[in-house]
């Protein structure tokens, strides 16, 4: 028990770890949802845009006019190509935090197994123990007898 007792602190700090490491996957995943949705939002409104431009385009528009939707939708377009850079970059950390985790759970899984092998070392000690002193007793009995 001495052995797993001494472990625990380890144990805990590996959990501590873990969970933390966790937090951090849930954030970067949520700023990549949320990246992800404004992406959305962005391409909607330019298709929208776009649509809207075609239809006045139809019936005529003078150069200032077009010049002004034509800025407009070539500004969309930029925001859309760094809202999907920052994409990429989320997508990359999600990834990254994800390993992180994985690893602080197998170290995790690794304490705790090597204090559940340390409990039933103990325990096996102490049975031994146990079965040594019973049968030492048994034999005093025999001999009093």
């Amino acid at each position: 028990m001495v052995r797993a007792q001494r472990l625990k602190p380890v144990h805990q700090a590996a959990e501590d770890t873990e969970r933390r490491s966790a937090a951090r996957v849930v954030s970067a995943q949520s700023r990549l949802n949320e990246a992800e949705r404004r992406c959305q939002d962005l391409e909607q409104y330019l298709a929208e845009y776009q649509n809207t431009f075609r239809a006045k385009a139809s019936v005529g528009l003078d150069a200032r006019a077009l010049r002004a939707y034509q800025i407009f939708i070539a500004k969309l377009t930029e925001a859309i190509a760094t809202q999907r850079g920052l994409i990429a970059q989320l997508l990359l950390e999600v990834e990254k935090e994800q390993q992180q985790w994985r690893e602080a759970a197998t170290r995790t899984k690794a304490v705790g197994k090597v204090i559940e092998q340390a409990n039933a070392e103990s325990n096996k000690l102490e049975e031994r123990k146990m079965q040594r002193e019973t049968d030492e007793h048994a034999q005093r009995q025999r001999g009093i007898q």
